[in-house]
């Protein structure tokens, strides 16, 4: 009796053993399987396709980006007020200084000076700077133009002669500090190089205060 239940105990066993391993077999064979009529249909994408920003590019040839022109200037004689315009400007600069600057109201204007101008002002400045003048205490001067009187203005023979008035400041920074205005005018000359007018002569008149 023992042993026919050990012989079906051991049938059991096996049997359960063996629909183990078949359920093991389908469930993998199921799994596997790829589900019909999802099918990956998707095709891969050629890597010079794909642009740094991630967008696909197309198959025909791209276009010439077209660069923006370049306007260039152009260059035009210069009129009469133009001319009056570099003379008032040339003037303030010129009758704008400080004892401390270096002589720069002239130094700096070179560019707008014609040779003799140029060389004028160079001598100029030379001899001043070897006077040793004493800069310990400021002394400046602030020039406004007010007006002008065009004297002679001829575009053909390239020459110009404009009257210049203006407000000039002066400023004395000591103890007491003064300041003092009055009325001052100079005469600019001026010659054509080229296109450019230069400054060629350049005289202050006297003082009204």
């Amino acid at each position: 009796m023992d042993k026919q239940k050990q012989r079906q105990r051991i049938i059991i066993i096996a049997g359960a053993f063996i629909f183990l391993i078949i359920a093991i077999g389908l469930i993998y064979y199921f799994l596997s399987k790829k589900p019909v009529g999802h099918e990956d249909t998707r095709q891969p994408i050629e890597a010079d396709k794909i642009v740094k920003k991630g967008i696909i590019e197309s198959d025909s040839k791209p276009k010439e980006v077209q660069k923006p022109k370049v306007i260039k200037p152009i260059k035009k004689e210069m009129s009469e007020r133009d001319v009056v315009q570099i003379a008032i400007s040339f003037a303030e600069r010129f009758g704008s200084y400080s004892n401390q600057a270096n002589y720069d109201n002239i130094t700096s204007l070179e560019t707008f000076m014609s040779d003799r101008m140029r060389k004028w002002a160079r001598n100029y400045v030379d001899e001043q700077r070897a006077k040793n003048i004493d800069t310990s205490v400021y002394y400046g001067v602030i020039t406004k133009a007010i007006s002008t009187d065009v004297r002679k203005f001829d575009d053909n023979i390239g020459y110009a002669s404009i009257l210049i008035s203006t407000r000039r400041k002066e400023a004395l920074v000591t103890k007491n500090n003064t300041d003092k205005a009055y009325s001052q005018s100079i005469l600019i000359n001026l010659i054509k190089d080229g296109k450019m007018w230069k400054i060629d002569e350049a005289y202050w008149k006297d003082k009204n205060e």
